[in-house]
């Protein structure tokens, strides 16, 4: 009996290590960030605060600084070194799909992770000394694979609120009521939801990122506090199941779609990477949907990696974050999985928030 089990013990062992992915079984890459470091937007406008009069000139409000787009370079630049042996150095249309949300800080940093993805060869070249070449991407208009619910969907608006209004989301703010008093006085706007306390949290990080001195009442509570309490409005927008559908179940299920489409070998032949430019709620909400999240503020450039790799005809997959408190990106393993997912049991565990015909939302428009 002991012979048997330390026999099987080092079978299995031998069998893990075989089945480790590395690059060389790397098939398929998707890549969603947030953008970069930015200026203060309007959502998250208080009227005590002391730098509510600065229009933030040159970049206007809600745009990416220039901190803000070295961030987004340092991506490109990242997924060239570590996948340069899978993306081609030459850009061709069939190596990549990308796509951002019609917001011009998003499209600015999915520009910048393009330009440091791809720059251009010698027979790329059409201006002396320019090193950049156009490399073309789509802009999603309003609804579904990144947009945000909470601008073009008034179904996710309806479910939303009767969360907000559950005994389970009740008993979260209950914890929070003294935070949500003193912000309260000392911001002069009324908080009552984590939806405020995330766009107050917000102004603040961006007036922080560039030099701006911060009201004396955030001393004790900036960032951490006020960081982990702005996370619940992650967690209340992901509250459900019908919830996780809209916010993150649409491109989650085109995640899916795409590598069982290249399992089953009607992907563009080419195709290595897809990229979706969006925003914290959007990163947010794909962790918490994937029951991998814990609770914060995804920062500027928080990046995640879907790698599809196939493995002696097995395709799972590997998923890792970057919150940048790290060097490298962190390996996540999803609940009832192992850190190398095999795809269909990965559609398994989340199937009930991949939405269906019934779940889909009418575009109203994007607010930038």
């Amino acid at each position: 009996m002991k012979f048997s089990l330390v026999f099987l013990q080092l079978f299995l062992t031998v069998v893990s290590v075989d089945l480790a992915p590395t690059e060389d079984t790397l098939v398929l890459l998707h890549v969603l960030f947030r953008h970069g470091n930015r200026t203060p937007d309007k959502f998250g406008w208080f009227p005590k605060d002391p730098h509510a009069d600065n229009n933030f000139e040159p970049f206007g409000f809600s745009q990416l600084t220039t901190k803000g787009k070295a961030t987004e370079y340092k991506i490109g630049q990242y997924l060239r070194r570590t996948y340069g042996k899978f993306i081609p150095q030459q850009y061709t249309p069939d190596v990549l799909y990308a796509l951002s949300t019609n917001y011009k800080r998003t499209k600015m940093s999915l520009q910048l992770v393009l330009a440091s993805l791809f720059p251009p060869l010698a027979t790329d070249v059409f201006v002396d000394d320019l090193n950049w070449q156009p490399i073309p991407f789509n802009i999603e208009q309003g609804a579904g694979l990144i947009g945000i619910p909470f601008h073009y969907c008034i179904n996710f608006a309806i479910h939303y609120s009767r969360y907000e209004r559950s005994e389970e989301a009740q008993k979260i703010l209950a914890g929070y009521k003294e935070l949500y008093q003193q912000v309260t006085t000392n911001t002069g706007i009324e908080v009552e939801s984590p939806q405020t306390l995330a766009n107050i949290f917000g102004t603040l990080e961006s007036e922080y990122d560039i030099g701006l001195k911060l009201p004396e009442w955030t001393s004790e509570i900036f960032p951490e506090v006020l960081e982990e309490a702005a996370g619940v409005f992650f967690e209340f927008a992901t509250g459900n199941t019908i919830l996780k559908k809209y916010s993150a179940g649409h491109l989650l299920r085109k995640i899916l779609k795409d590598s069982l489409s290249k399992r089953k070998g009607i992907l563009p032949e080419g195709r290595k990477i897809f990229l979706y430019s969006a925003h914290d709620y959007n990163v947010a909400a794909v962790l918490r949907t994937l029951n991998v999240f814990n609770r914060h503020v995804p920062p500027y450039g928080a990046t995640v990696f879907f790698e599809i790799h196939n493995i002696e005809g097995i395709y799972g997959l590997k998923l890792y974050y970057q919150d940048y408190k790290q060097t490298d990106p962190k390996l996540l393993t999803v609940p009832g999985c192992s850190s190398f997912c095999e795809l269909d049991k990965l559609y398994r565990l989340i199937e009930e928030y991949l939405p269906g015909e019934n779940d889909a939302c009418t575009p109203l428009h994007e607010i930038h």
